[in-house]
């Protein structure tokens, strides 16, 4: 099983070094997320995190939001209600 205070570190590093976040915290994560939900130069830095197996591209980036939505919900509904939010009525 690998060392808790090393994986712990390792996160703070990433964290810290792709996102500039003191901690990893909840107030850190959120910020994270805004920030990829509204720079696209953000956007393409956590996507380049999601390396695939494709002789044409690599990630998605017309999908990013499906990567973000699964990234902060625990459920199917909380991932619906994040990647197809239900559009206003007139």
């Amino acid at each position: 099983m690998p060392d808790r205070s090393r994986l712990a570190a390792g996160l703070l590093m990433g964290l810290r070094q792709a996102y500039r976040q003191p901690a990893v915290d909840e107030s850190s994560l959120k910020a994270v997320q805004r920030a990829i939900d509204g720079d696209a130069a953000v956007r393409g830095r956590y996507m380049s995190f999601y390396p695939v197996s494709s002789a044409s591209a690599g990630a998605d980036l017309a999908h990013w939001k499906a990567y973000w939505c699964g990234a902060q919900t625990l459920t199917a509904a909380d991932f619906a209600a994040c990647y197809c939010p239900a559009t206003p009525s007139p």
